[in-house]
């Protein structure tokens, strides 16, 4: 639940009753949170596509909403940094989601495309956020161009029972329209 507390206390931080000892408790569920994703991340436990994904980008969006205030606290933002950029290489390889439309919208892409803005808004490295952009609106066009006139996605790969474009679709075209500033994505949405 690191993803939701994290975007609970980005949005509630500076709330008037939101006290220093709040905070602190706050900051370290947080450091907890990272902490333990790291330790799955930093194994071989979890498959690329079914678990270090979404686990790189869901706690990148936490290591974004944490208050670094020591080295070590430090160390744990570029660690979860670096496993989300891999993530990025990852997606820029394959150019969309290998495993079928049904996993990427029911469970990675808003994480993505949260985790994309996470790094956009917080991290000033021109380079890196250009790779970042060119990686979600890579992905963008990936659900654009695998579109079907009927308004399905073209079925491939472990496609589950759902390839309409319902309910997470626009929300994740969105924050990639927001990311990327591109108008074929607000067209689209």
């Amino acid at each position: 639940n690191g993803f939701d507390i994290a975007l609970a206390y980005d949005f509630l931080y500076f709330h008037p009753e939101w006290t220093l000892d709040k905070r602190n408790i706050i900051h370290s569920t947080l450091k907890t949170s990272i902490k333990q994703a790291l330790m799955v991340l930093d194994e071989n436990s979890a498959s690329m596509w079914h678990g270090r994904f979404q686990l790189a980008c869901s706690n990148w969006v936490v290591a974004c909403a944490f208050d670094p205030l020591t080295d070590e606290d430090m160390r744990l933002l570029a660690r979860s940094q670096a496993y989300f950029l891999e993530a990025i290489k990852a997606i820029s390889i394959t150019g969309g989601w290998p495993e079928g439309y049904n996993y990427w919208i029911n469970n990675r892409a808003y994480s993505f495309a949260v985790a994309c803005l996470a790094h956009l808004n917080s991290i000033d490295d021109e380079q890196t956020n250009n790779q970042v952009r060119q990686a979600i609106e890579t992905a963008g066009l990936w659900m654009i161009y695998g579109t079907r006139p009927d308004g399905l996605f073209h079925l491939f790969g472990d496609s589950g029972p759902r390839n309409d474009l319902k309910d997470e679709t626009q929300r994740v075209v969105d924050l990639i329209c927001l990311a990327t500033r591109n108008p074929v994505f607000s067209k689209f949405s």
